[in-house]
């Protein structure tokens, strides 16, 4: 489940982008090679089965 709020163009993703770790940096562009290799662990064994839904959503909010 995510949320998306137009008014501040924001995505509240939730489980969706989560992770193993806890991030040093709240901002995408600082995030660590370490955090990233976990947050792909996170989605492949957890999210993974759910990836079509995903992806066909994300597509929604981005339109």
């Amino acid at each position: 489940m995510v949320t998306y709020i137009p008014q501040i163009r924001t995505l509240l993703t939730c489980d969706v982008f989560g992770a193993y770790t806890i991030p040093r940096s709240t901002f995408l562009e600082d995030l660590s090679d370490e955090y990233v290799s976990s947050m792909r662990k996170y989605f492949t064994n957890i999210i993974g089965f759910y990836r079509d839904n995903v992806t066909k959503n994300l597509d929604k909010v981005l339109t």
